[in-house]
């Protein structure tokens, strides 16, 4: 894994070389200690001793992850912050390997991983953002959610909340009946309260945040580091127009696109309703979350990337697992020879990603009617599965649903 890792690091381009966003908890957390406002552009800028693009916008809670950073220099800290990053990704590989793509081989896997929509990984490393364990947290949380250990998937998602917010919208998987739990009403009601004090406790000792946070564009930046729908009109836009659409015109807009993709998901969603299957659940959900994210950023795809190695395989009747890590890596792998001069290559990641969910959608309503079974597949796939019954837990699971289905 750490050498396909070193492989896409060589190759993946991004226009950046530096950890920025790193540097600027780094900034916040020096600010917070000094008795400063970590929010405050003056104020990082004071800390700096230098103009600094960049403000800190995660919640207060999330300022002591970074304290033990500000004694180290600054290319000592963003060294330690890369390593430690590296661990957590070594691990969430591990957790995606074991509970949700077991049939991958793991030659395979690796490179699929490492260059998944336009090398996302590589972008969280080189920035410095915390997705990485954003991500280890919010799947900790999923694979306990699989296994029916309802209240350690709250905690690993309110967890993983605490830095962006916005992934507590898996909590709603709690609300599902799925297997043999009923909807966890009071466990999601106590999440909810805990997130809220966790994010917002700390406005009571001083640190206003909310301002700061509402002060983040919407829709923005544009190009390669945030691949999206918006983006994509957006830029667009420019090119025709001069000038980017205002937020108020951003915001008719997702919503537009957000009804519309969930009409084209409704078959999608309907499977995984009436499957009662948490594995289901999980595949459907994070793609779905991404790509509804108005500001997802280049490394925001990287939690997509188990789900598109399920969806992809849907049409596949042979060597599934296989062709569709090799698909997810070839991709990725020529993204690297782009030059990503223009609307389409710039936002590539969000293309690849919405093709692979409308591939999905469509097939769910093919298999509607009948023809297909869960993720597209038939007696023989189940049979093939079956016969790998060392594949591990999720694949049992899988078999189970796909027979559910296919009666």
């Amino acid at each position: 894994m750490i050498s396909f890792l070193f492989i896409a690091w060589l190759n993946v381009p991004t226009f950046t070389r530096r950890p920025w966003d790193f540097e600027t908890y780094r900034l916040a957390a020096r600010a917070a200690a000094d008795g400063l406002n970590p929010y405050s552009a003056d104020d990082l800028e004071r800390v700096a001793r230098r103009p600094v693009g960049m403000h800190f916008f995660y919640p207060p809670i999330t300022l002591p992850l970074f304290l033990p950073f500000i004694g180290l220099s600054l290319p000592s800290a963003a060294l330690l912050w890369l390593m430690i990053k590296t661990v957590v990704l070594v691990g969430l590989f591990q957790i995606w390997r074991k509970y949700f793509v077991p049939t991958v081989p793991l030659l395979l896997l690796c490179p699929a991983i490492a260059f998944a929509f336009n090398g996302s990984v590589i972008w969280d490393l080189r920035t410095g953002n915390v997705t990485i364990i954003q991500d280890l947290l919010i799947w900790l949380g999923l694979a306990a959610y699989v296994h029916g250990r309802r209240v350690l998937a709250a905690v690993g998602i309110v967890a993983g909340s605490i830095f962006k917010v916005l992934p507590a919208a898996f909590l709603l998987l709690l609300l599902f009946k799925v297997q043999d739990k009923r909807p966890s009403w009071k466990v999601v009601l106590v999440s909810l309260i805990c997130l809220l004090i966790l994010v917002f406790g700390a406005s009571l000792f001083g640190f206003r945040w909310v301002p700061h946070f509402k002060s983040l564009s919407f829709a923005g930046p544009w190009g390669m580091a945030n691949p999206s729908v918006l983006c994509v009109v957006n830029s667009l836009a420019l090119r025709w127009n001069g000038a980017a659409l205002p937020e108020s015109s951003n915001l008719v807009l997702w919503l537009w696109y957000v009804l519309t993709l969930l009409l084209i998901s409704a078959f999608a969603l309907r499977r995984a309703w009436k499957a009662k299957d948490a594995m289901l659940w999980v595949l459907t959900l994070t793609p779905l979350f991404v790509l509804l994210n108005p500001r997802p950023v280049a490394y925001g795809y990287f939690m997509a990337t188990p789900s598109a190695l399920v969806l992809l395989s849907e049409p596949i009747r042979i060597w599934r697992s296989e062709i569709a890590a090799l698909v997810i890596s070839a991709q990725g792998i020529l993204g690297a020879f782009l030059e990503y001069r223009d609307v389409w290559t710039t936002n590539l990641a969000f293309l690849v990603l919405l093709a692979f969910w409308l591939f999905y959608a469509r097939s769910c309503s093919k298999s509607e009617k009948g023809h297909r079974g869960v993720h597209g597949i038939g007696p023989d796939a189940i049979q093939s599965l079956e016969n790998h019954h060392s594949v591990g837990s999720s694949a049992s699971r899988l078999v189970q649903t796909a027979r559910g289905l296919s009666r």
